[in-house]
């Protein structure tokens, strides 16, 4: 049988998969059970991780079949990957790197999902966008950023109407993908640097991510759009840069500095429109 799972998972849930995989010869336990290795080498320095040491397990035929990181803080082992998602792993910021510790499963899966779709192996890209689909996590997340959009939406329809313009998806016809989004928390915790796009939905709510802004608002209108840049966790710049909504004007530049404000981030004066 040809096994076609290839993974990144966070130690506590790989530890969690090889102890169920225990009689199994499922695709997914033939891949658990592989990235265990049959030796490993010694904890290691790579210029690229400055957070973690790595160690690089190998096969019986002394081929690496994944690679641990070992917190240098605490030395216990936080993530075990592959060797496809080690190296987008170690050429991501450290940023991006610590935000990869953090992030549930089912986002590891997505990212997995992504890099293969990327190199065009689509089989592996749909059974990792599958395993993060079908993750109890994600679907108890989807639940509840469901219900609290639904909340949220109610006690906003109790504000009065027009004090914000919502500007369309100017490209309907444009795909949608999932989207990749950098929780408030997790750039203010990790000192992010770099720049963002972000939308602020017609509720309100701010959605800051890597992907568009129409996958950031799955098509539906927004109050403001654009990039925001961050240098160590601080917001520095938000502008109005938007080829799908063009935003435009005060009612778009309210909408952002509220919601930036709201969130924690002091957007006074931040703001930029850059006219379409």
């Amino acid at each position: 049988m040809v096994d076609n799972y290839n993974r990144q998972l966070h130690m506590t849930t790989y530890d969690r998969l090889k102890e169920q995989c225990q009689g199994s010869s499922s695709s997914e336990c033939q891949t658990v059970n592989r990235m265990g290795g049959f030796r490993s080498g010694m904890p290691t320095d790579d210029p690229n991780i400055s957070a973690s040491k790595v160690v690089a397990n190998y096969d019986i035929n002394g081929n690496v079949v994944s690679y641990v990181l070992i917190d240098r803080s605490s030395n216990q082992a936080t993530m075990i990957m592959e060797p496809l998602e080690y190296a987008a792993y170690r050429n991501a910021p450290a940023g991006i790197q610590a935000m990869m510790q953090l992030s549930p499963q089912y986002a590891l899966d997505f990212a997995s999902s992504g890099l293969y779709s990327s190199a065009g192996d689509y089989g592996r890209a749909a059974e990792n966008l599958i395993a993060g689909l079908t993750s109890r996590d994600y679907i108890r997340d989807v639940f509840l950023g469901v219900v609290g959009s639904t909340l949220t939406t109610s006690a906003a329809g109790k504000v009065k109407a027009g004090v914000n313009k919502p500007f369309p998806n100017l490209e309907p016809a444009e795909q949608i993908i999932h989207p990749v989004i950098f929780p408030v928390k997790q750039i203010q915790s990790v000192s992010y640097s770099g720049k963002l796009n972000y939308v602020v939905t017609e509720s309100g709510e701010l959605i800051i991510g890597k992907t568009g802004h129409i996958s950031l608002s799955q098509g539906g209108d927004v109050l403001a759009a654009g990039e925001a840049r961050f240098v160590n966790g601080n917001l520095r710049l938000i502008n109005n840069s938007s080829g799908h909504y063009r935003p435009n004007g005060a009612s778009a530049q309210s909408a952002a500095e509220k919601a930036f404000n709201k969130a924690g981030f002091d957007a006074t004066g931040k703001y930029k429109e850059i006219k379409f």
